[in-house]
């Protein structure tokens, strides 16, 4: 395997890990809080996001 392909192999395996963590976070959000993985910590993480977010709403009642 030449250097280049040495890099891409990393790129994708590093993408994939990524992907991997965000189709868990997707699984949990669309179960809610019936999923056995929504605990006190990925609620918090939410709340973090949610109010870090609120500067980027466009405000949808007016």
């Amino acid at each position: 395997m030449t250097k280049p392909e040495k890099i891409t192999e990393k790129q994708l395996a590093a993408a994939r890990k990524v992907m991997a963590r965000y189709d868990v976070a997707f699984s949990i959000l669309a179960q809610g809080d019936a999923s056995p993985h929504m605990t006190e910590e990925f609620r918090a993480k939410l709340t973090e996001a949610d109010r870090r977010l609120e500067k980027y709403r466009v405000a949808s009642s007016q």
